[in-house]
């Protein structure tokens, strides 16, 4: 089957989910050993960031020196919470409760939405909040470092510190920056030292 193509025969630009109908694409064939993480140099895979070796095997990239100088994290995470004073809607049908639980993020991109099993879509981050769009935003790792949000053109926006981010576009997170989406969740990006 072509990688571009999805379950229902949409030519797609997005290589996760189709860009037409949001129908989960075909997942790659799968490695055949386990991968924790990648070089954020070449993309080579490195079984495990505590047990590797400081040095990438083909490019040579020093795990071990952040490039903006001073120890690299081991990795990040990412604080969930609910937050019934961020509802400015006080819908009695689907109130609030407050929440809160730490995910790892660990892996080069993770969508944030709600679920949808009848177009399929199941985000790696799933959010229970009626105001989150189903692929509401992409937190991205590309080489070298740099943890980006990609707002997916959300309904109801996103926003970082505060201020909201153009839908469609990228902006760039640093440790402790709070995002908050739909009618009360908040994100918080912390650095594991």
């Amino acid at each position: 089957m072509d990688r571009n193509v999805c379950r229902a025969g949409h030519r797609s630009t997005e290589a996760d989910y189709c860009s037409v109908c949001g129908t989960a694409m075909s997942p790659a064939a799968p490695e055949s050993r386990s991968v924790d993480a990648v070089c954020p140099e070449c993309g080579e895979p490195r079984p495990s960031p505590t047990a590797g070796a400081r040095f990438c095997e083909v490019c040579r990239f020093d795990f071990g020196v952040d490039p903006a100088g001073g120890p690299r994290t081991s990795g990040w995470e990412l604080s969930v919470e609910t937050d019934p004073a961020l509802d400015d809607e006080r819908d009695s049908a689907t109130p609030a409760q407050p929440s809160a639980r730490t995910v790892p993020f660990d892996r080069p991109e993770l969508l944030v939405g709600r679920r949808d099993e009848q177009r399929d879509i199941h985000p790696e981050l799933p959010l229970d909040d009626p105001g989150a769009s189903r692929r509401h935003l992409k937190l991205l790792r590309p080489p070298g470092g740099e943890i980006l949000l990609h707002d997916l053109a959300s309904t109801n926006g996103t926003w970082v510190n505060g201020e909201r981010v153009a839908p469609g576009t990228r902006r760039a997170l640093r440790d402790g920056d709070q995002v908050t989406l739909g009618r009360w969740t908040r994100l918080v990006l912390r650095a594991v030292r």
